[in-house]
């Protein structure tokens, strides 16, 4: 087939810097639908094992042969087989780094020391390694932020190089359970929610303070004290604020505490009480295909 220089052209300065890495190309012409680039670059592949960890018995380093947008074929030496359909490439760039993508292997042809792999890039939540996958969120059902892939496999992935683990936030979670709590001001002695604030009234002229329930007799305000009636708040008397009465337990107090319920297995205990848990992330120099080929076009 004919083959054509392609001319590299200069990126936007918000793609330049992950693309601009892998050097010049060669274009392929050819009947399919996106186009084909020579691109010949140094690569490790990591077969993922039938349980979606890396297989490092068969990792090897290879070169990629072309690229398109959607795909990439690559020469590996020493490997024979594929434990299943599915690689994570790196492909390196001029600076040392690495750049990873899921390929989805569509065909495989022996060559003369090892495998030709020719694959598609898995796209969104299909790529294990896409940030839905390894960026943990709320489990409906666990009531807790987890990963849709399981923690064990992501570290397995770490341990070899492709992802890197990040604290990204902190959260309290219920001592029993580890699930996510609500949380609300409640009453410090049995953690209830049903808490009022009883107003006060102070009487000028007797000087009596009581609660403002006290006062209302036959729809008006006499002072319990003193019998005074008729009362016009400024001028006999004032509210205060009193003290937090719990509807449950009946406890009064001068303030209320930060109560958590889990939303698993429904433990109440104070806020003090819950355990800090920092929350992982899982981040990957991703590799972006239509950045690197839009460099070369």
């Amino acid at each position: 087939m004919a083959i054509q220089e392609a001319v590299p052209t200069r990126l936007p300065a918000d793609t330049e810097g992950s693309a601009a890495h892998f050097g010049s190309t060669v274009r392929v012409d050819n009947r399919r639908t996106t186009n084909r680039y020579e691109l010949s670059r140094p690569i490790v592949a990591i077969p993922f094992a039938v349980n979606g960890e890396p297989d490092t018995t068969l990792s090897a380093e290879g070169m990629t042969t072309d690229m398109s947008a959607g795909g990439l074929a690559l020469e590996i030496p020493g490997l024979r087989s594929l434990p299943t359909k599915r690689v994570v490439v790196g492909v390196e760039a001029s600076d040392g780094k690495r750049y990873y993508a899921t390929l989805e292997a569509k065909s495989t042809k022996p060559t003369q020391d090892g495998l030709r792999v020719g694959g598609s890039f898995l796209r969104d939540g299909e790529d294990p390694l896409h940030p839905m996958n390894v960026v943990p969120m709320l489990d409906p059902v666990l009531r807790r932020l987890k990963s849709r892939t399981p923690e064990s496999t992501l570290q397995r992935w770490a341990e070899v190089g492709v992802l890197v683990p990040k604290v990204c936030d902190k959260v309290l979670v219920c001592p029993r359970c580890r699930a996510l709590p609500t949380l609300r001001e409640g009453c410090r002695r049995c953690g209830s929610s049903r808490v009022l604030k009883d107003n006060l009234i102070h009487h000028f002229a007797c000087a009596y303070v009581g609660p403002a329930s006290e006062f209302k007799q036959d729809g008006q305000l006499v002072c319990p004290k003193c019998q005074a009636n008729r009362l016009v708040v400024g001028a006999d008397f004032e509210h205060i604020p009193g003290a937090y009465r719990c509807e449950d337990c009946q406890h009064t107090d001068n303030e209320r505490d930060h109560v958590a319920q889990c939303l698993s297995c429904d433990l109440r205990f104070p806020i003090s009480q819950a355990h800090e848990e920092d929350v992982i992330a899982f981040h990957v120099e991703r590799l972006d295909p239509v950045a690197l080929l839009a460099s070369i076009e």
